[in-house]
Order: C-alpha cells, then sequence, then structure tokens
C-alpha cells in the first residue's frame, strides 16, 4: 500500500553532501578515477588516543543520562573554557549523536524564524523547513569575504515581527572555510542583543584553524544568547562515532530542561562506549594534540595550494583560514559556460563531473543563488594516514601528498581552458 508522508517531510531532498558522496562511490566502483572534492570528511585516522579509549570502553553497556555522561560533560566545559575562553557551565552541556542532530533539536525546541547568512552549511535550511519554521536568507557577497553585511542584517531584523528569532552561524565556515572575525563577532553581538536573536553558533570546525590563530565567536561576545554545537566529527576525524555537544548559556534552563526531556523521548542517550572515550580527548586534550595539529598543518597546506591552484585557472576564491573547503567563482567564465549551456552551477558541477572526472557541489546547495557561479570545494580527497607519515618525515610537496587531487585540478585546468 501507498504511505501518506507528511507535507513537511515532502519537502526536503536527500541531503546534497550525502547524495555527492554515494553517486562518486559508484562511480568509482565502475572504474572511473574520479576526483571527489564534493563530501566533507576527515581523510586522517582517528587519534590514537581516542580509538584505544573506545576498545577499552567497549564493555560499557548501560543506559547513561540523557543530558550525557556527568564527567564527559565536565571535561567539554573545561576544554572550552581553556581552550576558547567560554564560560558554559558543565551542567548546561548537552550530549548529542553528533551536532546535526543536536542542530535539529534546538530548531524544533526554539520559537521564532531563522535568520540564515549565506554561503552556509546544506542542512540548516531543511531542518528548518522540517520544523515548520520560516527561514530568511541573507546571502554574503564574493567582495565582501562573504561576511555578514551588518547593515543588510540590521534592515532585516527591523522589517521583521517584534519577538524572538534565531540565527545560525558558522565558523570556520563549511562551504568558504573563512572565520569570523574579532570586529564582525563584536558586531553581530551588539545587533543580536537589541533584536532578541538566539544564536547558534556552529563551531565543529573550530579546532581546524592553527593553533596561534584565535577564534572569535559570539560566545565571546554575546555569551548570554549563544549556543555553541562542536563534536568529535572534525578535528578529531571521527564523524562515525556519531557524538556532538551543545552548550546553553546558564540563563537558559528553560531550554536545557526541554531538550532533555524531548531526547528522552527520542534518542534516549549516546553510545556510552563513545562517551566514555570522548572523554580522552576533552578531558586530556594533550594526548591528542599534536595529532590534531599536523592534520591542521596538511588541511591548511591544501587550503593554500587549492587557492593558488585555482586563481590560476582564472577563478575567483579565497583563502581559507579552516575547515577544510573552498568556495571558487567560476563568474570569470560566465560567458564561455553560458555559451556551452551552463548558466549556473548545478549544470556547471554536472558537466565537470562528466567531461572532466571532478566532483564539487553547486553554490546553490549552499543558500547563495546558483547563477553566482560558485562551487563548494572539501580538499579532503587523499590518503590521510600516508600523508601523515609523509608530513612527519618532512615532505611539503602538495603533489606529493594529495595526488588524486592534483591530477584532479590538473583535468579541471584542461577542461577551462577548452572554455576559452
Amino acid at each position: 500500500m501507498q504511505a501518506a508522508i507528511h507535507p513537511h517531510a515532502t519537502r526536503v531532498k536527500e541531503s546534497a553532501t550525502l547524495a555527492i558522496n554515494q553517486t562518486v562511490a559508484r562511480l568509482r566502483d565502475q572504474g572511473r578515477k574520479v576526483c571527489h572534492l564534493g563530501f566533507g570528511e576527515s581523510p586522517f585516522p582517528v587519534p590514537p588516543a581516542l580509538e584505544e579509549a573506545l576498545q577499552a570502553e567497549a564493555h560499557r553497556k548501560s543506559y547513561l543520562p540523557t543530558q550525557g555522561l556527568p564527567d564527559l560533560r565536565e571535561a567539554v566545559a573545561g576544554f572550552y573554557r581553556e581552550r576558547f575562553g567560554y564560560a558554559y557551565p558543565a551542567s548546561h552541556v548537552v550530549v548529542g549523536p553528533g551536532s546535526k542532530e543536536l542542530l535539529f533539536q534546538l530548531m524544533f525546541l526554539l520559537e521564532g524564524p531563522l535568520i540564515l547568512p549565506g554561503p552556509c552549511w546544506v542542512s540548516y535550511e531543511p531542518q528548518a523547513r522540517l520544523c515548520n519554521k520560516p527561514v530568511f536568507t541573507l546571502p554574503g557577497r564574493f567582495d565582501e569575504q562573504f561576511r555578514v553585511n551588518i547593515r543588510r542584517l540590521a534592515m532585516l531584523l527591523e522589517s521583521m515581527p517584534q519577538g524572538q528569532k534565531l540565527m545560525v552561524l558558522n565558523s570556520p565556515n563549511n562551504p568558504t572555510g573563512l572565520s569570523m572575525t574579532q570586529e564582525e563577532a563584536a558586531e553581530l553581538g551588539e545587533l543580536c542583543r537589541q533584536h532578541q536573536v538566539i544564536v547558534i553558533s556552529d563551531e565543529i570546525y573550530a579546532l581546524t584553524t592553527e593553533p596561534e590563530q584565535p577564534l572569535y565567536s559570539l560566545a565571546q561576545t554575546y555569551p548570554e544568547g549563544t549556543i555553541v554545537t562542536g563534536g568529535l566529527s572534525k578535528a578529531f576525524s571521527a564523524g562515525g562515532y556519531r557524538l556532538g555537544l551543545a552548550l546553553l548559556p546558564e540563563g537558559m534552563e528553560a531550554l536545557r530542561r526541554a531538550m532533555v526531556s524531548t531526547i528522552s523521548e527520542t534518542f534516549s542517550a549516546v553510545t556510552a562506549p563513545v562517551q566514555y572515550a570522548a572523554l580522552s580527548v576533552y578531558g586530556d586534550y594533550p594526548s591528542v594534540a599534536e595529532h590534531v595539529e599536523n592534520c591542521t598543518h596538511l588541511h591548511r597546506l591544501a587550503g593554500n595550494w587549492m587557492t593558488e591552484r585555482f586563481r590560476a585557472m582564472g577563478l575567483q576564491c579565497h583563502r581559507p583560514t579552516g575547515g577544510f573547503y573552498l568556495f571558487p567563482g567560476f563568474a570569470p567564465y560566465r560567458e564561455a559556460l553560458a555559451a556551452r549551456g551552463m548558466e549556473n552551477a548545478t549544470q556547471l558541477c554536472t558537466r565537470l563531473l562528466e567531461e572532466a572526472q571532478v566532483a564539487m557541489l553547486p553554490g546553490g546547495e549552499f543558500m547563495v543563488p546558483d547563477d553566482w557561479l560558485h562551487a563548494r570545494v572539501a580538499s579532503v580527497d587523499f590518503d590521510g594516514s600516508e600523508a601523515l607519515q609523509a608530513w612527519t618525515r618532512g615532505v611539503r610537496q602538495p603533489e606529493t601528498l594529495f595526488p588524486s587531487m592534483a591530477a584532479g585540478l590538473e583535468r579541471m585546468e584542461a577542461w577551462l581552458k577548452k572554455l576559452a
């Protein structure tokens, strides 16, 4: 029999990032040598201390408290306090099965429309639609380094009804690889304070910046209204462990209680062995710091190298400051692309995959107009274990460390030259 589906769900398609991953896997199974720049999963091995801890804790079989293992919540609060200067109490740390689920829980529970400065991650808008939440987008511009334009945001906020509003900010950003500045954090914090905006600061890439580079966040300039999310998936290369975190301001006790109640009726608690294992990184970060920093050095090398390659091809591209993404713009090729039937980024990415075996995601998936001709690049198509070993031996040549990406860029450059 046919099943009737809730109308909110029928408006949501499969996540573009997961879909491109499956497409590339299918093509590679067919023997095609695809350069996979479409899926943002860290290629590095899990830090040895975390892997060993998971093995040691495999016997943990009992349900843990819904909000999370108390010792882990204490460790997380201490880690964020020492590393970033945040003052979130352990009593307001919530552990979930990945930060993606916690983001959805927050959107479900918090009243008010959602403001999304773009470019932004592909799942924020669909999650809001599932919650039947109005969404207002504010696309950033290349010439402004995709930063939130304070004047345009203020005009949007002033046009909206009085009352609580939500905004999700992601820094370092997926898809641009850019980070918030100190001035931007200060201006945004004050504007959000004036207009009753609760900010969800998605900081899943916070540890993928160079150690000496400060992280600026609304958790510093607007702590009473900012919720921070993070987890194990990116800097610790443990996406499959499915452990995410939400840090709530002390004044949001009603939200904490609502989250605990909702979690108790949905996923109950995060896997016990994984929570105990996570103590090895949040409670003893020095045990994994060198591994994380080496991975970060390789991410920065890949990002800087790809920036120069894209610019040499005539593309627009900002140098990333965190994460492992770039957001090159193909606008300089607009006329040549249009002459061959490519008037937007979706058509461009389809043809690049078909004709050059290079997989990217169109900018339209990331809340900017598709006809701006931007594409999201994930600079992670390399063997992380081999790259780490070579890095520790002193190898610094990108073409040696990242051979699949080097070959893909060569094909892409040749494809672009044919357009000229």
